[in-house]
This record gives structure tokens, sequence and C-alpha cells, in this order.
């Protein structure tokens, strides 16, 4: 006897699910495209299983994580696994030394961070969308969070109390060159009209030789005048200064002006220029307070043009014995129209008295 066992020509295979496509990663939120007719997703994290009804997933820890997901219903095969997403999971920490300088909210950066939210007295500014305020004279509570646009946000840090005092001192240090073919007296620091100087002292502290750090204090006061609220150091000093210290030209030196209303360091670099040059740094940090400037040793050259790529050049600018000014008012409204934007760059160029030599400077300004 034979018995003869077929399948029936009307029965439909079971239909496999459409594997998961598209997985991102996005701070700390997994996502990926649903599937048809999947009622639930199987996560493989680092090999572990873990079901979920949802196209996200959000992660608690940091770490390096390989992810892989299938979808699943009943009646349907199972997908098959996604291609593997691999990717380190990092949270960043909250922003810690909080403190008041010069009227500003310092703090030390995070790394990872494009910008921070910057809570006083319960109104949240970012660094890079809004102008955070100057601090007039009152007590505030401030917190950070760190942001990126990679990583996960930090928490708020604890609320810092700063109090800001009526005469509190100013706190500054700037670098500057120096040409020793320079006969110009070099501007160190520069108080504004409203406050008044009632006694000062300036100190050479130290010089750099060999990236060893050699201490040096000696009163250099009668090297230093005060004109309009600006203080100067002689040239012929600052051009003896190496030869003086037994020390080549290449060497830095910091000198500091001490004022009952702050202390200023100011390091020192020299160069053999003999054209048109930037005393002062080319990137400035604006307190949206005061003018920005920049200090430049010209030589026989003048100021030819100001040029710019984001906006138009009109009267913002002011160039008086080597001090270029950019008015407060107009980069205050600059950044207000343009939140997001973290400087304001411009170029100025130079050219000698014989119209033979343009010398130029990218120069930016920073929120």
């Amino acid at each position: 006897m034979f018995i003869l066992i077929g399948c029936s020509s009307n029965e439909k295979p079971i239909e496999r699910l459409n594997t998961p496509r598209n997985l991102e990663i996005h701070k700390d939120v997994l996502t990926f495209d649903p599937v048809d007719k999947a009622t639930s997703y199987i996560l493989n994290i680092n090999g572990e299983m873990i079901e979920i009804t949802e196209t996200t997933y959000t992660f608690l820890e940091e770490g390096e994580y390989r992810v892989k997901v299938k979808a699943i219903a009943e009646g349907f095969l199972d997908s098959l696994y996604s291609q593997v997403l691999e990717f380190n999971m990092i949270f960043l920490d909250y922003p810690k030394d909080i403190q008041a300088v010069n009227n500003r909210i310092v703090f030390e950066p995070v790394e990872g961070a494009d910008s921070y939210n910057i809570e006083i007295n319960g109104v949240v500014y970012n660094s890079i969308l809004d102008i955070v305020p100057s601090l007039e004279v009152g007590t505030y509570q401030v917190r950070i969070q760190a942001i990126s646009d990679q990583y996960v946000d930090s928490d708020f840090s604890p609320v810092v109390t700063i109090d800001i005092l009526e005469h509190q001192k100013k706190i500054t240090s700037n670098e500057y060159t120096y040409s020793l073919k320079s006969t110009s007296d070099l501007l160190i620091y520069d108080y504004e009209e409203n406050e008044i100087i009632l006694r000062y002292d300036v100190s050479l502290i130290t010089y750099h030789m060999s990236q060893t750090l050699e201490t040096v204090v000696s009163n250099i006061k009668d090297e230093v005048y005060i004109k309009n609220d600006a203080f100067y150091i002689n040239s012929k000093f600052l051009i003896n200064l190496p030869q003086t210290t037994k020390a080549s030209y290449d060497n830095t030196y910091t000198i500091r002006l001490t004022t009952n209303l702050g202390q200023h360091d100011i390091t020192i670099k020299f160069n053999q220029k003999d054209t048109v040059y930037l005393m002062s740094e080319s990137i400035v940090t604006s307190d949206f307070k005061h003018d920005v400037k920049f200090i430049f040793d010209v030589f026989d050259y003048t100021l030819d043009k100001i040029t710019s790529n984001t906006f138009e050049v009109k009267d913002q600018f002011t160039f008086e014995e080597g001090i270029l000014r950019v008015n407060i008012d107009f980069i205050t409204n600059y950044f207000k129209e343009n939140p997001g934007v973290k400087e304001l760059n411009f170029k100025v160029e130079f050219i000698n008295k014989d119209k033979t030599s343009n010398v130029s400077f990218n120069l930016s300004i920073r929120r």
C-alpha cells in the first residue's frame, strides 16, 4: 500500500517583513523608518535584545554601541536584521568654575559643546543665538547648560550666586606684538572716559626664554605715561628690553599694569617688521558695552579701505593714531539681526605713501 501526502496548491507561503531602514542616531535618540505590518521591533544592542513598539529608542548611558534592529509581527516571518549602526554615545558635562569677570559671565569651556544656555535670574540666553548681557551692580543666580549638535546636552549646572559690586576691579589679559624697528609708543590699556584713574603701578613680571619661565620683578612705572585715559609704554624702553634682560628679540615678556580700577597683564612678543602690522590680536570678543579696538603700527602706511562679505561698510569704523575702532551699536545690532552667527568678519587694507605696496588684515569680532 502506498500513501501519498502532498501540499495544497492553495496554501500561501508565510510573508517575511521588510527590513528596517535608515537607522540614525541623534544625540541620545535612535530612530529608523517604520515597517509596514510590523507590531514591534527587536533591538540588538551590543548583543542584548530589547523589544520596543515605537521606532525610536533613547539611550541613558554613555558608551560605544553596536545596534541593529528587526521587525516582528504575528503571522509573519521576522524581518532580517538591519545593517549594524556603530556609534560612541557621549553625554556632556555641565560647565564648572562659573564666575563674573569684568561684569561678564565666564566659565570653564566643555569639550564637545557648540553653545551654552546661560540662565541669569531665570532668563535663559543662548551663547550663539542671543546677546548675553553685561551685568550691572546687583546679585545674580546663574546656572549654565552645555549644548551640542552631536552629543547629549548636559544638565544645568548647580546654581551659583554672583555679586557684582559697585567698584569691582577689572582683570584682563591681552597679547601684543611690537617691532624692534618701531618708533611708536605701545598702547597697553585704554580706560573709558568715566573711569577715574587715581593710582597705578607698572611692573615687568616675567619673560619667557627657550620655553623656560624666568621671573623678573621690576618697577617700570617711569617708562609709562597716560594720554586721554590710555596707558602707553615708551618705544625706547621696549626696543631695549631684550638687551636689558640679556635675551633674544623673539622672547615674550609680560608687563602688569595695576590701577585702582583693575589689573591688566600685557604679554608682548617682538618682531622685526618694517611695514604696517597688527599690534593687538586679530580676533576680539565683544563685551557688548564698549567699542572694539584693533591697534596697528602703521609706519608710512595709511588706511586705504575696509571691506566685508557680510555687511555694507559705512560709518561703523573710525581710525586715528593707529587705532581702528568699531562702533558698539553696530556690533550689537549685527549680532541681533544675525542670530546663530558667531563672528563678525571684515578686511582692512593699508597702502604705503608711494602707492606701491598694499598690506591687508582679516579681523573678527566674536559675540
